[in-house]
């Protein structure tokens, strides 16, 4: 039977494969259960909103909004294309804030896309407009 330190070592080795390339974040289903669990429960992933991950450093503190300032542009950008598909586009105001660099993440966003919900876990919002103003959906 495999030592507790052999299981995390095999989870995070599959975190390892997940990470290349620089991502961060992760929809929980890129992981099984039994390793997603295990990696949550040591603190090498946070839950972001239901169904997604950020991977973390474990001495972070759980106040610590470092890894998620970190991986906002990333989280936004992986979540509105998994909801949204290619129908959906950040606010002009927002453009323009990115184009300028002058932009922090993790603050009220204004994305435009399809409609639907999800459930905060950080002080953020990302305001998602269906196109023609059909309706509005605050994640």
């Amino acid at each position: 039977m495999a030592k507790p330190h052999e299981k995390l070592a095999e989870s995070l080795a599959i975190l390892k494969k997940l990470q290349q390339g620089g991502r961060r974040i992760f929809k929980s289903d890129e992981l099984s259960r039994v390793h997603r669990e295990r990696l949550l429960q040591n603190g090498f992933l946070r839950d972001v909103i239901r169904g997604w991950v950020t991977s973390t450093d474990p001495q972070a503190q759980q106040q610590d909004t470092t890894p998620w300032y970190a991986s906002f542009w990333e989280f936004c950008s992986l979540y509105c294309n998994e909801r949204f598909g290619k129908d959906w586009f950040l606010s002009p105001e927002q453009s323009l804030l990115l184009s300028l660099d002058s932009c922090q993440g993790g603050r009220p966003q204004g994305l435009s896309g399809g409609a639907g919900g999800g459930q905060r876990q950080y002080e953020c919002e990302v305001v998602c407009r269906a196109p023609g103003g059909a309706g509005e959906v605050v994640v």
